[in-house]
């Protein structure tokens, strides 16, 4: 029973572990995000756009969207207002269903 016990409690102490890194690892992954073109950063910043607006009624844009935060083929990051070509909810063409291009 002394075995059996002590392999619970190890193997309890390594799921808290593993757990509480991937909380550490998802806070800080929220950086600069890779994206391979122009393509994906268009689409991943339409969908925060979307997001954003469909939750506003159609008046904020995301917190982040200036922010420099989306890298596209290695090269230096950009903001979703440089890489997408909506800069406010009214240039979407259809607030109420999220931004459209």
């Amino acid at each position: 029973m002394k075995g059996l016990s002590t392999t619970i409690i190890l193997v309890v102490t390594v799921v808290v572990i593993l757990v509480a890194a991937l909380v550490v690892l998802t806070i800080f992954s929220q950086g600069i995000q890779n994206v391979a073109t122009i393509t994906q950063a268009e689409s991943l910043c339409l969908s925060s756009a979307q997001i954003s607006c469909s939750a506003s009624g159609g008046t904020t844009m995301p917190s982040t969207w200036s922010v420099p935060n989306v890298r596209i083929a290695g090269g230096t990051p950009q903001s979703c207002a440089q890489v997408f070509s909506a800069k406010t909810c009214a240039t979407c063409t259809n607030v109420a269903a999220g931004c459209t291009i």
